[in-house]
């Protein structure tokens, strides 16, 4: 009788947190090349931390400002809003 093989064990699916992180980094990659939805986007993930995305992002008042204001100077409105929440209240998230 012939050996059988063991199926290969597939790799484990990532988690909900590994694939916001990962969206997170790409979308601060983008935003380095210019990119200003990518920076609207990560703004929004550091302006909401962890009331909105757990473990997955530290909320950063300063890094959310940063990617907000270039979203915002390049015309895009959500960015500019979200911003004014940042700046008036950096020490609490967007939303409380």
């Amino acid at each position: 009788s012939a050996l059988r093989r063991a199926a290969p064990v597939p790799p484990p699916l990532p988690t909900e947190a590994d694939a916001v992180a990962a969206a997170l980094e790409i979308y601060q990659q983008l935003a380095a090349t210019g990119d200003a939805r990518a920076a609207e986007l990560a703004g929004h993930m550091f302006a909401l931390g962890e009331k909105l995305y757990g473990d997955a992002v530290q909320r950063d008042p300063v890094k959310a400002a940063q990617l907000l204001s270039q979203a915002a100077k390049a015309g895009r409105p959500v960015a500019a809003h979200l911003l004014g929440h940042v700046n008036v209240a950096s020490a609490a998230p967007v939303g409380k």
